[in-house]
């Protein structure tokens, strides 16, 4: 079990040990819990069109295939977030509202190829990862927040092949993002993509595993 510890406004979670490989770490969902995009000339932040704190989930298939969806904050952003609309459209829907859902959402997946780098993992830091959660003003409620006082437990490079998307242009390509998982439980990870002079990160955390649940 984790062992927590409580200081003022913030939760400190040290993860215990469970030996993995880079593969296992990414095989099942994750929940986005925070992206950002920065200017590396200038290290100045840039604006997005989800915030800092998006909606999503992402799920890796032990088959090699993968999944993904952003959408702008249903809570901070619902002005771009219209929930009148529904499946099947209608002919007299406003077309601005759904063209509000395709600006501020994208989904993608595909085969996915892992390339980790060689002697990475690092035993010195098993139970070493610490989340911070705390209660953003803008959020209204925790947020998982990271901090890699260590080395990183395994870092690389994920190639995702896009086969389908909602942005017709994105499909066929084949985009690289670093990796890396810090906690021994491989519980969080971070994924990073350069384009040109911007960086972009995103933070995941893992979801609860629902193999178990049977129905009825």
């Amino acid at each position: 079990m984790p062992t927590w510890h409580s200081q003022f406004n913030l939760q400190y979670i040290v993860m215990g040990n469970w030996a993995h490989t880079p593969l296992k770490c990414f095989v099942g969902a994750w929940s986005i819990i925070n992206a950002t995009l920065t200017n590396t000339t200038t290290g100045d932040p840039v604006l997005t069109w989800h915030t800092v704190y998006p909606d999503g989930i992402s799920v890796y298939a032990e088959t090699g295939y993968s999944s993904l969806i952003m959408t702008a904050n249903d809570t901070t952003q619902r002005a771009v977030r219209p929930i009148e609309l529904e499946l099947p459209a209608h002919p007299t829907d406003d077309i601005a509202r759904w063209a509000l859902v395709g600006q501020y959402s994208v989904s993608t997946g595909g085969p996915f190829d892992l390339h980790p780098d060689k002697d990475t993992r690092n035993e010195a830091n098993a139970g070493k990862f610490i989340m911070i959660k705390k209660t953003t003003a803008a959020q209204g409620s925790p947020q998982s927040l990271y901090q890699s006082p260590r080395a990183p437990l395994f870092t690389g490079t994920i190639t995702n092949h896009i086969t389908t998307a909602t942005l017709p242009s994105l499909v066929g390509r084949s985009e690289n993002s670093l990796f890396e998982f810090f906690d021994e439980d491989c519980n969080g990870h971070i994924l990073r993509y350069r384009f040109a002079d911007i960086l972009q990160t995103v933070y995941f955390q893992r979801l609860t595993d629902r193999s178990h649940d049977k129905d009825g």
